[in-house]
């Protein structure tokens, strides 16, 4: 006889009905799904404890579990047991009875080292957190923060220092493989905050000039960094969306923000650029177009203002991106470089034509559309603009 809460689970979980048939999926393959869930979290936190422990440091001389274990003053077995769920990431190698760090913690678990990852370990609670009021903000919404809250000193700061491990040098060789940067040159990053990529050129480029344009209170982690790497930025404070660029830049860097994608300040930038002056844009493609998990955490915190939903981890859409283009080209800046940098990322390059003028108009040269992403490379022996040619546009 059927029981009559057969449907009904209580308080332990019991249900009836979990005893009479078999699920309609495989049980197996969703409980093993859930526990790779959980290892993330598991993973992370071993990964954090090798480095607050200083094991990573320790490391760096091979070294058995005892003699590991009786330096720091931890416990031997479950060092051990640390050890080997490092050893199994690929974070430690195991030789007998002897470990010792692997190439990629050397290069980024250990706390000498230029690249090391502790402070993004460290922050990962507070970037994780949202996630564990999901339901809350499903049912009631996003947190909603002031601008100036939302972009606020410690945002940029975090912006920064995962920027200085690892991203700047390798974003600026890549740009380098394909733009030259000539002595003289002015180089104007949009939406620079922390500045670290005008930085980096000017330090391989002494003869370059340096320039950051962002928000006043975002430049203030510019203005230090500048100062601490003996280089000399012009911070210029403004909103792309309500201020002018200023003139006569030879160079703009736009890196993964809205001036590289929307239409809307297009002119400005064209207007900004000397004749023959080049845009550099780097933005993520569609590698990550479809990371729902992603978008969905770029969403959960956002400023007061701004549109649940506009927020994506993921690129543009095709038909802003076609605008865009379109609409440079009409400034006379056309698209000569299009190129996959890896799965997620893609760099652009624009180039002035030498003799446009405000409001200089051609149609005639076809500028390279999405489809085409093969575009001509710029010319590296191109000598530096004149004084004539480095004369802004008006």
């Amino acid at each position: 006889m059927r029981p009559r809460d057969y449907d009904t689970m209580n308080e332990n979980g019991f249900r009836v009905e979990a005893l009479t048939g078999s699920p309609s999926a495989s049980w197996k393959g969703f409980r093993e799904r859930l526990d790779g869930y959980m290892d993330g979290y598991r993973l992370l936190n071993a990964v954090r404890a090798g480095v607050s422990l200083g094991i990573f440091d320790s490391l760096v001389e091979p070294s058995t579990v005892e003699d590991l274990s009786g330096r720091l003053g931890i416990d031997t077995e479950m060092t051990r047991m640390l050890c080997s769920v490092l050893v199994e990431e690929g974070l430690l190698i195991r030789d007998g009875d002897v470990y010792s760090d692997s190439d990629e913690a050397k290069a980024f678990l250990v706390s000498q080292a230029p690249h090391f990852h502790g402070p993004i370990l460290d922050s990962s609670d507070e970037r994780l957190e949202p996630w564990g009021r999901i339901a809350d903000m499903v049912r009631n919404g996003p947190d909603y923060l002031p601008y100036e809250e939302f972009f606020s000193r410690k945002w940029i700061e975090g912006i920064a220092r995962s920027a200085m491990l690892g991203p700047v040098a390798s974003v600026l060789d890549e740009l380098e493989e394909t733009v030259p940067v000539r002595d003289g040159d002015v180089i104007l990053d949009v939406g620079g905050g922390h500045g670290l990529y005008a930085i980096g050129l000017c330090l391989r480029h002494p003869g370059a000039k340096g320039r950051v344009f962002d928000r006043d209170r975002i430049l203030e982690a510019a203005s230090e960094n500048s100062k601490a790497a003996g280089i000399r930025l012009d911070l210029v404070p403004g909103d792309y969306y309500e201020n002018d660029l200023p003139g006569g830049n030879d160079l703009l860097l736009i890196f993964s923000n809205p001036a590289g994608s929307d239409p809307e300040v297009t002119e400005k930038l064209a207007r900004s650029l000397n004749p023959g002056g080049r845009i550099v844009i780097r933005r993520r493609s569609g590698g990550f177009e479809d990371s729902a998990v992603r978008n969905m955490d770029w969403n959960l915190k956002l400023w007061e203002g701004f549109k649940l939903g506009e927020k994506r981890f993921g690129g543009i859409s095709a038909g802003k991106d076609d605008e865009y283009i379109r609409r440079l080209a009409e400034q006379g800046v056309r698209l000569v470089s299009r190129d996959q940098t890896d799965p997620a990322m893609e760099m652009l390059v624009f180039r002035k034509d030498a003799a446009n003028l405000s409001g200089y108009r051609r149609r005639s040269e076809r500028s390279v559309g999405p489809a085409d992403r093969s575009g001509p490379s710029l010319d590296r022996t191109s000598p530096p603009a004149t004084a004539d040619e480095r004369t802004p546009s008006v």
